[in-house]
């Protein structure tokens, strides 16, 4: 968007850029991310890589760990200067036609740190969620053990000696497993 000569304002709830590639050791705090100390991508790192920032040649893996990617994507931003259009600790509440210009877009935004409500107009929107921002699954009322979703998990030490089920072939649980 900078290159067409736009000005995006980009919204990230989190306090730093990283997305799925940013690992929280706990998912207590408000940082949340779904990143496991093991994460590696199943993507080809020549597949995931922006055309125009190739990922480092000192990178020798074909799937980097997720210490990589995050790495990679702090250089890139850094290098096109696009935290200078991030506004971080930002939750999206809601979006809706402007009332007052039927042509844009009125957005409702929680400030995280000053604790504040507000809203601003755009007059375009495009929603990058990521697929998988809100987990879906059902818990088992049966079964008397510990059950936990693909997302809390971070470590294997917590579950050492112990027999482990894992529902799911997604990417998350394969790469668990």
């Amino acid at each position: 968007m900078l290159w067409e000569g736009l000005e995006p304002t980009v919204f990230e709830q989190s306090s730093q850029l990283g997305g799925t590639w940013r690992y929280v050791d706990s998912n207590l705090s408000n940082e949340y991310s779904s990143c496991y100390w093991s994460l590696k991508t199943i993507s080809s790192k020549y597949e995931i890589e922006f055309i125009d920032f190739p990922f480092k040649t000192l990178i020798p893996f074909e799937h980097p760990h997720h210490t990589n990617v995050f790495r990679y994507l702090h250089d890139f931003a850094s290098y096109f200067s696009l935290t200078d259009h991030i506004k971080f600790n930002t939750q999206v509440k809601s979006i809706r036609r402007n009332p007052d210009d039927q042509n844009s877009w009125q957005l409702t935004l929680y400030d995280r740190k000053t604790d504040i409500i507000y809203t601003r107009s755009f007059d375009a929107v495009a929603i990058c969620t990521g697929l998988f921002s809100s987990p879906k699954y059902k818990f088992f009322p049966n079964f008397k053990g510990t059950q936990i979703h693909s997302r809390d998990y971070k470590r294997p030490q917590v579950f050492q000696n112990q027999r482990i089920c894992i529902i799911g072939s997604g990417a998350s649980g394969l790469g668990i497993a």
